[in-house]
């Protein structure tokens, strides 16, 4: 082979092995999803040797499936028919592993196996019920009846179940307690360890629980003080036989029993003495359990602090360490430690420099004294122990500006300087405020989850009344290209009211729509305290932004009416005074603001106004509304008539104005004036000779309200009737529907007009046969030729048309 021919295999090698690694990395998960196929493949084999004709076979598959627990679900339905196996090794193997799988569709099935025949059955039943825990709820009374089974290990696994269940199985503890007698010590501690799980009842279980508190089998006592111990502060009764305990040097269960006194918690004041005691114990487990009992029960520090003094130089390294815990824990408190805790920082050789600068800093100011030695230890090749001094200086020396400034220096170096940073400005609260703008920094660059909600909770800690937070967190609002900014509005959410400075300066900023939509959201939640400055966002040149101000002060409009009246009368913005007009239109205090808008120089304003004094007939503003008609702007005169309307009779001082009106250039205009003259009635009769000319008008709808304003008006028969006859021959129906109903209104007077009225009982248009059939009743003319014409429109196609022809003939024909 040539050397090229060598070299060319060796790439394409080298090429093939390249592929396959991408191809390995591009499917991570293919391995997995190969053994999880195979186990897969497993499963199915298995489900199928179940239904084997051979035992052997089947037991072999269920003690296998029992062991693959979580992965082999898909077996569940075949073990659950396996349970009924002719084979009882098989039937036991089946239950047993559905406890495995934690298949609770098997529960009804193994309460019903608790009555099987065979032992093994009933107990693999029991056990699997138990390792469902509370979802074996529904158990319990099936449970019960099993804790009086022959068969001792299903009694015991009975036991264990009810345990397992937890608190839900309280139902059984009577019977568990009668199960108690004559069982042996395995027994025994299993019905005491169950009692202890199910925790309740004290009124019966704790007599149980001290009857065997002095038993002379370790296993028995064990499970006692376990009980004991999950029965808390309810095992109070037992205090003093714990305290006996605790006094007898030559119980070995005195440890236990500092246990269970912590756990009573502060009721088990009366132990603390006899604990004290026994922390000067050479055992190291009974200093270590009397040590946290004491914190438990929440001791003093006047009592614990010389007794853990005396414990700081225990030879054990682990009861040292429960000492320095305990010291942390009292805080302040355990000032008086502090020279014990310096000789330790003096010492060179001592492991627990760390531990000791912890408490220290827990300690606080009170701590002073300490700081030389802390001091001496800045210069410790120990990193870890560097940052630690330096938060417990800054927080025995009152968080003393110096220290925030080198934390917040921190918080931008590498992840163990900048960790440490953050856990001394969680200890620190509201003194570590000028870190603020560095912390939202941190929040901004930050990708670390953590770190984020450690940030968070900082600035939490810190508060909107802290100076510079609030700002911080406002400019964070501004940084609404990347998702960091929201960690700023929920903590603005949260504090709320709270936090009304920082809200109104990011309402105000020039920041995304999105952003400042959301805060003016969390500002008007803050009530009247947000109204100045809505009202100053009307000014904003967004007008989404002035529009969203202006929903808000409309929602609080009953405390906002003062400010918005205001806006009112000086606001430079046309729009929004409009707008904010049209807020307060049904404010009864804006009165006085509406009757003044009659004379704004904004012609909506006019018009609104008018509008709105005719619709609540405030008639204090009637002379207003007259000399309105005189407007430039056809609108507001339009608006003006329309309200003198809603008076009626009372606006009849307008009249002339009115008929001054009926010659506006538009029909709008127009017709305004001559249905507010037809609303006046009969005190509008000044003008009809004008209305006469009106129904010649060019437009329809101006004729046809003209010809029923005068018969409203009801004047003036003998020009006005011929008028209306010759409007009833005007070629728009609305014309002739309106002229017809008007001479009705003049009833007999227009009596003799009844041939024309006839006429248009044959008109093509419905609406005018109907206002025809009913005028023609008001006409009062009984006359054959009414009387035919009535009878032959009660053959009309509009059903309306026949009703009123049959309410006319009914009246016509009784007069007659």
């Amino acid at each position: 082979m040539s050397k090229g021919e060598s070299t060319m295999k060796s790439i394409s090698r080298a090429v093939c092995l390249l592929l396959t690694t991408l191809a390995l990395l591009g499917t991570p998960n293919c391995w997995a999803q190969g053994k999880e196929s195979k186990q897969s493949r497993a499963v199915t084999q298995l489900i199928e040797k179940l239904s084997s004709k051979d035992e052997k076979t089947r037991v072999k598959a269920a003690i296998a499936l029992s062991r693959m627990k979580w992965g082999a679900g898909k077996a569940v339905p075949s073990l659950m028919k396996a349970v009924s196996d002719p084979s009882k090794e098989v039937a036991r193997l089946a239950a047993f592993a559905l406890g495995e799988m934690r298949a609770t569709e098997a529960i009804p099935l193994l309460i019903k196996s608790l009555n099987d025949k065979h032992s093994g059955v009933r107990e693999s039943a029991a056990y699997s019920l138990g390792r469902m825990g509370e979802k074996s709820e529904s158990a319990v009374p099936a449970l019960i009846k099993t804790l009086g089974d022959k068969n001792d290990r299903v009694r015991y696994f009975t036991t264990g179940a009810l345990g397992e269940i937890g608190p839900k199985a309280q139902s059984a503890v009577p019977a568990l307690i009668k199960s108690l007698e004559n069982q042996d010590e395995s027994g025994l501690a299993k019905g005491i360890k169950t009692l202890g799980m199910i925790h309740s009842s004290p009124e019966l279980t704790m007599p149980v629980l001290l009857n065997h508190l002095s038993a002379k089998d370790n296993r028995v006592r064990q499970a006692v003080f376990m009980a004991m111990g999950r029965m808390g502060s309810s095992a109070l009764l037992a205090t003093s036989d714990l305290i006996k305990i605790l006094e007898d040097p030559k119980d070995s269960q005195r440890r236990r029993a500092a246990e269970v006194l912590g756990k009573i918690g502060p009721k088990a004041s009366a132990a603390i003495p006899a604990l004290l005691k026994l922390m000067g114990s050479e055992a190291k487990w009974e200093q270590i359990s009397s040590i946290k009992a004491l914190e438990q029960i929440g001791a003093s520090a006047e009592l614990t602090v010389p007794a853990l003094l005396k414990n700081l130089s225990a030879k054990d390294q682990r009861v040292r360490e429960e000492v320095l815990i305990a010291l942390g824990n009292l805080g302040a408190k355990a000032a008086p430690a502090t020279s014990d805790l310096i000789k330790i920082l003096e010492d060179p050789k001592d492991s627990l420099h760390r531990e000791v600068v912890e408490v220290l800093g827990k300690i606080g100011p009170k701590a002073g004294a300490a700081i030389p030695a802390l001091v001496n230890l800045e210069k410790s090749k120990d990193r870890k122990l560097q940052m630690k001094v330096e938060a417990a200086l800054i927080k025995v020396r009152v968080g003393k500006l110096t220290g925030v400034k080198t934390l917040t220096k921190n918080l931008s170096g590498d992840r163990d300087t900048r960790d440490f940073a953050l856990k001394v400005l969680e200890g620190l609260g509201p003194k570590g405020a000028a870190a603020a703008p560095a912390l939202c920094k941190l929040l901004r660059k930050s990708t670390d989850e953590s770190v984020q909600e450690r940030v968070v909770g900082i600035l939490d800690k810190l508060g909107p009344e802290t100076p510079g937070v609030g700002t911080a967190l406002v400019k964070l609002l501004d940084d609404s290209d990347s998702g960091y900014y929201w960690f700023a509005y929920e903590l603005l959410e949260k504090w709320g009211e709270r936090a009304l400075p920082a809200l109104i300066e990011a309402a105000k900023r020039k920041s995304k729509f999105e952003i400042r939509s959301s805060v003016i959201d969390l500002l008007s939640e803050c009530g009247s305290h947000c109204i100045p400055t809505m009202v100053e966002l009307l000014n904003d040149p967004n007008r989404k932004i002035w529009k969203k101000a202006l929903e808000e002060l409309k929602s609080n409009q009953p405390e906002s009416n003062a400010a918005l009246m205001k806006v009112v009368a000086k606001h430079k913005d046309e729009k929004i005074r409009t707008e904010v007009f049209m807020l307060l239109m049904n404010v009864k205090e804006a009165l006085p603001l509406l009757i003044k808008g009659l004379s704004d120089k904004n012609a909506q304003i006019r018009r609104l106004s008018a509008l709105y004094l005719g619709e609540r007939r405030i008639e204090k503003a009637i002379p207003k509304l007259i000399q309105a008609l005189s407007d430039e702007n056809e609108d507001v005169a339009t608006s003006a008539a329309l309200a003198l309307g809603e008076f009626h009779q009372k606006s009849a001082a307008g009249v002339p104005a009115l008929i001054k009106n009926l010659g506006r250039k538009t029909a709008w205009g127009r017709k305004s004036a001559v249905w507010t003259l037809g609303e006046i009635g009969p005190k509008a009769a000044a003008a009809v000779p004008q209305l006469i000319q009106v129904l010649s008008d060019k437009d329809t709808h101006v004729r046809s309200f003209t010809a029923l304003t005068l018969g409203k008006i009801g004047a003036n028969a003998p020009t006005v009737i011929p008028a209306l006859v010759k409007a009833l021959s005007d070629k728009e129906p609305s014309v002739r529907q309106g002229a017809v109903t008007a001479l009705g209104d003049y009833q007999s007077k227009a009596k003799s007009v009844a041939p024309a009225v006839l006429k248009l009982l044959k008109d093509r248009s419905d609406m005018v046969r109907e206002a025809a059939s009913k005028a023609i009743a008001r006409l009062d003319n009984s006359s054959k030729e009414v009387l035919d014409a009535l009878i032959a429109s009660l053959n009309d196609k509009d059903p309306r048309v026949v009703e009123n022809a049959k309410v006319a003939l009914k009246y016509l024909t009784r007069k007659k």
